[in-house]
């Protein structure tokens, strides 16, 4: 496809970061566009199966503590969510989830981004190519993963090239 077709389809205002950070060669720009998509797909992949994971194993732990009826007596009158909980329970609950969500507080902003069709392939409106962050955030979930007991070699086989995709981006940069 020519550039033009292609920035008429996604638009210029879109394809001006790309074009940019390619340093203004146009074939680059439209390769970035692919493998930022190609590389949104996999951290999506890898962010849903992690959120799905997450919920199981606290809805496993409150279920081994307060019962299959967790969720129904946890409701209050008028709305309100509260676990009746022993004090030990509880505070091992709330230690676990307070940690999870201090090393996962960036997966639902990323989750977000690719969801709006924002690039990931570069850090935060800088048109230049840098998958660090983007690498942080799959390590942060291969960490999590492990504190879980969850092979994730295994459980994403065939489904991760978050890595290769990055070295295909970084490549792309201008020399």
């Amino acid at each position: 496809m020519k550039y033009n077709t292609f920035e008429r389809l996604f638009s210029q205002e879109r394809m001006d970061r790309y074009l940019q950070a390619c340093g203004g060669d146009s074939r680059k720009a439209m390769t970035l566009y692919r493998y930022n998509l190609l590389l949104s797909q996999q951290m999506f992949t890898i962010i849903s199966c992690f959120e799905v994971i997450l919920r199981n194993a606290i809805n496993a732990k409150l279920i081994s503590t307060l019962g299959n009826e967790w969720l129904k007596n946890s409701v209050m009158p008028g709305g309100r969510f509260c676990i009746p909980a022993t004090q030990k329970d509880y505070n091992s609950i709330s230690r676990a989830y307070n940690n999870l969500v201090a090393e996962s507080q960036y997966f639902n902003t990323m989750r977000n981004r690719i969801a709006h069709h924002e690039p990931i392939c570069f850090y935060l409106q800088d048109p230049v190519i840098n998958t660090t962050h983007v690498l942080n955030e799959y390590q942060k979930i291969q960490k999590l993963f492990l504190w879980m007991n969850v092979d994730s070699r295994a459980l994403l086989y065939g489904l991760d090239h978050v890595q290769q995709i990055c070295n295909k981006i970084n490549e792309l940069k201008p020399i």
